[in-house]
């Protein structure tokens, strides 16, 4: 499977990839929404930014995924505490994703840059991952 990852560029999620600051990212929702369930060990993912176009910019594969149960409570917190070594979240980045109720981490191997590339838009505006069986069949 491959997967669209849209970052936005404050939370400086790629710069972490880049850098090698960050080794993991995080997902979550208040249901089970994509990508927890989806993803798994040896997928790819592509990462892109959009301002109207949306514009492919770096790749990886997937490492360990972990979908946690049903958060409550203080449980968001505590786990990404336990991986905040390889999250490296940002202030704004940690509130968000410790109101979730369930969270999806990824292990990302060999981040890298690419030459830039558009896709065709798809999903809603509020979708920030798209689950692709073949990145090919989208781009422009």
């Amino acid at each position: 499977m491959d997967h669209i990852v849209y970052v936005h560029r404050a939370s400086q999620e790629m710069d972490g990839l880049l850098n090698g600051g960050r080794s993991t990212i995080v997902r979550g929702s208040a249901g089970k929404k994509v990508p927890y369930g989806r993803i798994r060990a040896g997928d790819r993912l592509f990462f892109a930014t959009g301002n109207g176009r949306t514009v492919v910019k770096a790749a990886a594969a997937v490492g360990r995924v972990y979908d946690s149960p049903r958060l409550s409570g203080v449980e968001p917190e505590c786990l990404i505490a336990e991986h905040i070594d390889r999250l490296r979240l940002t202030a704004p980045e940690l509130d968000r994703w410790s109101q979730k109720k369930f969270l999806t981490l990824i292990d990302v191997t060999g981040f890298r840059p690419i030459v830039p590339f558009t896709i065709a838009a798809r999903g809603r505006d509020e979708d920030d991952w798209l689950v692709l069986d073949d990145i090919d069949d989208i781009i422009e």
